[in-house]
């Protein structure tokens, strides 16, 4: 656990791992909520979205090697929290419209979580002098913030259509 951790290196170790267990979480939970979104963009980009979760989980594997530690799960709390609430909007009775306004919500929690932690282990991947471990988080990094400006287009696309 984190309170665990008696110095940066292991605090950055603990949420390297911590995150490599949240993406994985949302790999097993993310075709779900793309079946339930409409055919428009919201779809189209939680797919690409998917692609590259499964590639960010690829860099943090290597980052794993680069480090000479494994990728054992740390837990997700977080994340967990916010794929059930995904799971409630999903299994509820609102209508379509209202399913995908909550499903944007919820996935722009979810990027906003990545977003938290993708800066913070950049910062101390620098700190650290991990220079392979910041390339590589600086490129999970600009993912995350590429699929956050995807979620708010969408969600501008879809107040549009509802206008």
């Amino acid at each position: 656990m984190a309170k665990d951790a008696k110095t940066q290196e292991e605090l950055f170790l603990y949420w390297l791992r911590s995150i490599h267990t949240a993406e994985t979480r949302i790999i097993e939970r993310l075709p779900d909520l793309i079946d339930k979104t409409g055919t428009g963009p919201l779809r189209q980009g939680l797919r690409s979205y998917l692609t590259e979760v499964e590639t960010r989980i690829s860099r943090l594997e290597k980052i794993f090697a680069d480090i000479d530690a494994s990728p054992d799960d740390a837990g997700a709390q977080a994340i967990d929290a916010l794929l059930e609430e995904a799971r409630a909007v999903m299994t509820s009775t609102m209508g379509e419209e209202t399913v995908e306004t909550a499903l944007t919500a919820v996935a722009r929690m979810i990027v906003g979580y990545e977003l938290a932690r993708y800066t913070t282990l950049l910062e101390w991947s620098n700190e650290l002098g991990r220079e392979t471990c910041t390339t590589l988080l600086d490129e999970a990094w600009t993912e995350v913030c590429d699929a956050q400006e995807m979620l708010t287009k969408a969600a501008e696309e879809r107040k549009n259509r509802s206008a």
